[in-house]
């Protein structure tokens, strides 16, 4: 939704600038609410090492805890289904293709043995739902 409105308003058409901006306006909404007391939930792919210590650093800095929850999806054919039947409707913005999921696997840095929670998404959602909020109380 950043990026969409970065480009719509001008600033940029460069879909690479857009991101870098969309995740500054993003970073600043965060510290906006932790600021406030309040908690940041970041819906992100998160792929490179520099954003992800950029929010690791901002946790640090409002004395909050920094959860990372990966969603990933095991089986590719369902993967593939849902990426095709999803529509976000995000004005001014593409809807994803299996060709965007590949592009970003080329980048996506693995989180290695960072502390994370993995919840598969063809497992059923109260499952992972639970599975989630157990390590959000830990």
């Amino acid at each position: 939704w950043m990026q969409a409105a970065v480009q719509e308003y001008g600033r940029t058409k460069d879909g690479d600038a857009a991101g870098e901006v969309g995740y500054g306006l993003l970073t600043t909404l965060a510290g906006r609410q932790l600021r406030l007391g309040q908690p940041a939930i970041l819906d992100s792919v998160a792929s490179t090492e520099s954003i992800r210590q950029t929010w690791r650093d901002l946790a640090a800095q409002h004395g909050a805890a920094f959860r990372v929850i990966e969603c990933v999806c095991s089986d590719e054919a369902v993967h593939r289904a849902r990426l095709a039947e999803r529509k976000r409707g995000i004005p001014g913005w593409p809807e994803l293709e299996w060709s965007d999921v590949e592009r970003v696997r080329g980048y996506y840095l693995p989180w290695g043995d960072d502390e994370r929670l993995v919840v598969d998404m063809v497992k059923p959602l109260e499952e992972n739902i639970a599975a989630v909020m157990g390590y959000l109380k830990e």
